[in-house]
Order: C-alpha cells, then sequence, then structure tokens
C-alpha cells in the first residue's frame, strides 16, 4: 500500500473527507488487482465467504473455516456456561440449530418449527437463541412498523458475520 495510507484513512474516519480516500483506493485496484492479475469478482466473493473477521487474514481458505468453526465451539462450550448452565443434549441441540440456521435464508424463524426440527421444547429454542444472542454469534432485527404489527411480526435473525454462517 502507499505510504501515507494511514494518514489518509484517519482523515477519512475522523473528518469525513473522501477525495483522498478515493484516489488511494484507484491506486490500490491498480496495483493490486491488475499487477497480480487477480479477479476482482473472485476476490470479493472470497471474502464475503471467508475473510470478513480479522482472524482470516493472510490464511488460507482452510485455516479461516478451521479457526471459525474452532470459534463457534468455543462459543458453545465456554462461553454458554457463563451465560447458563445447558445439558448436553441442549449444547447438541445448539450445534443442529446452528447448521439449521446456516441453510435457510435470513429472515424470521418459527420456534414452533425449530422446536419440531429439534425434538426440543420451545423454551429451550428460546433459550438457544437467547444465549447465541448473548455471545453476539447471531443478532436479530425486529419488525419495522406500528407497535400493533410489530409485536405479531416475528424477529428476522443473522449471524454476526458471513463468514460465521458459510462455515
Amino acid at each position: 500500500t502507499p505510504k501515507n495510507t494511514s494518514e489518509i484513512l484517519n482523515d477519512l474516519i475522523w473528518t469525513g473527507d473522501i477525495s483522498k480516500a478515493k484516489e488511494l483506493e484507484k491506486e490500490i485496484i491498480k496495483k493490486v488487482f491488475f499487477k497480480l492479475n487477480r479477479n476482482k469478482q473472485k476476490e470479493w466473493e472470497k471474502y464475503i465467504q471467508f475473510g470478513d473477521l480479522p482472524f482470516g487474514f493472510n490464511q488460507s481458505t482452510e485455516q479461516i473455516i478451521k479457526h471459525t468453526l474452532n470459534m463457534k465451539d468455543r462459543v458453545i462450550e465456554k462461553d454458554f456456561d457463563i451465560i447458563k448452565s445447558f445439558t448436553s443434549p441442549t449444547r447438541l441441540a445448539t450445534y443442529k440449530l446452528i447448521n439449521i440456521l446456516a441453510m435457510k435464508k435470513p429472515g424470521a424463524i418459527s420456534y414452533n418449527t425449530l422446536a419440531s426440527d429439534l425434538n426440543i421444547s420451545i423454551d429451550t429454542v428460546s433459550s438457544i437463541i437467547s444465549a447465541l444472542e448473548k455471545t453476539h454469534l447471531i443478532f436479530h432485527l425486529e419488525p419495522y412498523g406500528p407497535i400493533e404489527s410489530r409485536t405479531r411480526k416475528k424477529w428476522d435473525y443473522y449471524f454476526l458475520s458471513s463468514q460465521v454462517k458459510s462455515c
């Protein structure tokens, strides 16, 4: 990267001046993508799928997947204990629930459907979802609109990052 990159980024963050940042971006694109003969679309897809968490920088795809899955396991095995004590069957259901969430399109989920798919109670599904939110592995967005429609509509759930969902 050019020598003045950090100063330009500081200006961008603290003053909102984008003029120098635009020129910097053009220069970096010219150097990285054209000189190294990289495909912008493939690089973007790789970033979205495997590179949006800092620990993935300068690692192979296999290493990123391994570290991401280890992070998920640590959250379930260690962080859940801090939030609430879960039984072993509930922990197993948590792994299955995360996989179900990862395989479906982002958005609203039905606790009833999840409970029947996992053979657990709706209260257990609610506890797992709550714990996953407290660990920031997933987050929710509440419906927009008047209070009457917001109380009737389901919340949409999303993963912390596309990397977590992908892995």
